[in-house]
């Protein structure tokens, strides 16, 4: 479970400059959808925050880091409001305390085990993390994406189980705040 946050704004034009491609036959790459709620506009996912995890974003065409987003932030902020998936509304500096609140959790150890999942109570083992000692930790939650795909991959080797992973997004870090991004939607 998570929070998934968007950016809501009325403006058709400033949504296509940085949403979409125009080319000579019409605009094509929306980034963005039409919706009804909050209100009729124009919105475009964020970020998702999830339990365990680094802030998780999306890399749009004009969008590639937090001081990106946060320059387009500022300079539009009288025609985008920032929403959470529930309707709330948050000001540049409410969402921007959540979020990295967010990434500041205390670090806990883990390490890979090929078990059946107590929690998704999978008929059949797979290769999961369950907390562990600081002597036995493999990785730390909030898990980077990225690094706990590499560390998923050497554990499978380990575990010698071949069965094609869940994940296979390219995730890289943010070079300026301990936040994760990734190309493409998700939720």
């Amino acid at each position: 479970m998570g929070t998934n946050f968007y950016i809501m704004s009325k403006s058709k034009k400033l949504m296509r400059e940085y949403f979409a491609v125009e080319t000579d036959y019409g605009i094509t790459d929306e980034e963005y959808e039409i919706v009804d709620e909050p209100y009729l506009g124009y919105k475009v996912h964020l970020n998702k925050l999830s339990v365990g995890w680094r802030p998780l974003f999306q890399k749009h065409n004009t969008i590639h880091s937090f001081k990106d987003l946060e320059e387009f932030c500022l300079k539009n902020k009288n025609v985008v409001g920032i929403y959470d998936e529930y309707g709330g509304k948050y000001s540049w500096q409410q969402y921007f305390n959540r979020v990295y609140r967010h990434s500041q959790r205390q670090p806990e150890p883990f390490k890979w085990v090929y078990e059946i999942d107590p929690v998704f109570k999978d008929s059949k083992p797979t290769v999961h993390v369950i907390p562990c000692t600081e002597q036995e930790a493999e990785i730390y939650m909030p898990f980077c994406h990225r690094i706990y795909e590499e560390k998923e991959k050497q554990a499978r080797k380990r575990f010698k189980v071949y069965e094609r992973s869940w994940s296979g997004e390219k995730y890289w870090e943010d070079p300026d705040y301990p936040f994760d991004w990734t190309e493409g939607e998700f939720c």
